[in-house]
């Protein structure tokens, strides 16, 4: 079985590469109880890396001396000490490539934390009105997926999720940000994107997914064999941002959950609940796209 790729981190995120201690930062992290808290954690941390860094520093310093000097310390012992040195730093490099991966990316889908969204949040708003743009959240629900566990077991669940994973990965954009929010609830943001460029961008990715195989994990632990495991929908939320308008990142993915509920619950004239489909929240007015709904 491969692993699902990792989706680059935003540039926003690299600022915190610094981080040293994955103990520490988890730790942390878990005792925050809002992005604040977090951030002030995280700077600790920073502070903490910067004067190791410091001491690195002064000790590189040192050992240039030594060597301009080598009446001082013999060679073998600067070569030593250099050495020390470099898998110092290579070790902290791989602790930090950790910290990120642990801190940042979901472990079973490879898509980015909620935390990961929250935080570039404001940045995404800050520069869509600076550019006149639009920014478009999107909350994103798999279809009965709780019904799916309990048929199909849930190794078969966690495949479908890294199915899904997959193909929201491959029918967005590296500026995208795609995010697991919870269970099988996702999150995506799209800057630059208004009504009917989100509206259609979901539409696709609904359909993608809608026509993915789902790939059987293991056979022994595949509870039912009625062939329904093979395929997996979803239902989708868009909620759009003007370019001038502000407003907290809990209110946009309100929004977005309310568009997200009439797809889940809308009924069409036939008194039926259709799965797949996709919902536009806007002008106070959760507006389903009716001629979109897929017949299965």
């Amino acid at each position: 079985m491969t692993s699902e790729p990792a989706r680059k981190l935003p540039e926003r995120i690299l600022s915190l590469d610094s981080l040293r201690s994955v103990d520490d930062l988890t730790k942390r992290i878990s005792e925050s109880s809002s992005v604040e808290e977090f951030k002030q954690a995280a700077g600790a941390l920073l502070a903490d890396y910067a004067a190791s860094q410091e001491a690195n520093r002064k000790l590189q310093e040192e050992n240039s001396y030594l060597r301009a000097h080598p009446d001082e310390e013999s060679e073998s012992e600067k070569d030593r000490e250099i050495a020390r040195l470099k898998k110092e730093n290579k070790n902290l490099e791989e602790e930090l490539e950790d910290t990120k991966k642990q801190v940042f990316t979901d472990q079973l889908t490879g898509l980015d934390k909620r935390i990961v969204a929250e935080l570039v949040f404001p940045e995404l708003l800050a520069k869509a009105r600076r550019d006149n743009d639009p920014l478009s959240v999107v909350m994103i629900d798999v279809d009965d997926f709780g019904l799916y566990n309990n048929t199909y077991g849930h190794v078969q669940g966690d495949s479908a999720l890294k199915t899904v994973a997959r193909v929201m990965q491959e029918q967005t954009r590296d500026s995208d940000v795609v995010a697991r929010y919870g269970g099988e609830e996702f999150l995506i943001l799209l800057p630059g994107a208004d009504e009917n460029g989100a509206l259609k961008k979901i539409c696709e990715l609904r359909d993608a997914i809608a026509a993915t195989d789902i790939p059987v994990i293991d056979e022994e632990t595949l509870l039912c064999r009625d062939g329904n495991h093979a395929r997996k929908t979803i239902c989708a939320g868009i909620y759009t941002i003007r370019s001038r308008e502000g407003i907290p990142f809990a209110t946009a993915v309100g929004y977005a959950d309310q568009a997200l509920y009439a797809s889940k619950y809308y009924v069409d004239e036939k008194g039926e609940k259709p799965k797949n489909k996709v919902s536009l929240y806007t002008k106070n007015q959760v507006q389903p796209d009716k001629e979109l709904i897929i017949s299965k």
